[in-house]
């Protein structure tokens, strides 16, 4: 009957989960997360993202920052999100022959079509040292500037 049925998950068994963001899987903070930014939410989304970079196999929730970020302009954001997602792959360590993935190029040449490439290195300089990809995507964006193209 309808009066024996109970909710699996009380009221506050959720706010428990809530409050102690492990105890919710990172999948589920990547779908709340896409679902705040669907409805505008941008601030629960970004809740949600950095809940879920807490968790394991966080590369997910950084890429969705340094999106959200570098659409916002937040500048020293995106950059730390970009770094935070670059060392979830070690390869990106150890061989200075790879390219930044194209997640990353797209985010910071939106942030330096946005609010400029000086105030893009100030933010990097004042963070500290950049990971060697930013540093050279700096140096691709200064081609690209000067020269039209990335050829």
């Amino acid at each position: 009957s309808e009066g024996d049925w109970e909710d699996p998950e009380s009221s506050e068994e959720l706010a428990s989960k809530e409050s102690n963001p492990n105890s919710v899987p990172v999948s589920e903070w990547i779908r709340r997360a896409k679902l705040a930014q669907r409805l505008q939410l941008l601030q629960d989304s970004e809740r949600a993202l950095r809940a879920a970079a807490m968790g394991p196999g966080s590369a997910r929730a950084w890429l969705g920052l340094m999106d959200l970020y570098s659409t916002q302009a937040c500048v020293r954001e995106c950059l730390v999100s970009a770094q935070e997602f670059l060392e979830c792959f070690g390869i990106y360590d150890n061989d200075p022959t790879q390219f930044a993935p194209i997640q990353v190029r797209k985010a910071i040449f939106r942030l330096v079509a946005e609010v400029g490439l000086r105030k893009v290195r100030q933010a990097q300089e004042s963070l500290g040292m950049p990971h060697p990809l930013l540093s050279e995507l700096f140096y691709l964006a200064v081609r690209i500037q000067t020269w039209g193209s990335e050829d």
